[in-house]
């Protein structure tokens, strides 16, 4: 015997906006979701139901990871470059 409402009814219910809702709150994850429905007494849906409600999550890691990514190799470039330089620098010392 339960006592929990369903995530549709919650939502119906209420009157709200499950993306905005999720935002408001800060949940990032399905984890931190389920947590959150818990506390609340509400059934925790199948991923599958609400995934779309982390796919911007998803994207903004995945495009953080690039920009990552990105900086790491401009760091290597700066690095090898700053090399070159210094090696053509001392070579010029030399000639002279």
């Amino acid at each position: 015997m339960s006592n929990l409402v369903s995530w549709s009814f919650y939502t119906l219910r209420k009157k709200i906006d499950p993306k905005q809702w999720v935002k408001s709150l800060g949940i990032k994850n399905y984890e931190t979701f389920k947590d959150e429905l818990k506390k609340r007494g509400i059934k925790v849906p199948p991923l599958e139901m609400v995934k779309d409600l982390f796919v911007e999550t998803i994207k903004q890691k995945k495009e953080e990871k690039e920009i990552k990514t990105s900086i790491l190799e401009l760091i290597e470039d700066t690095k090898y470059l700053n090399e070159t330089l210094s090696k053509d620098n001392i070579q010029k010392k030399n000639k002279k």
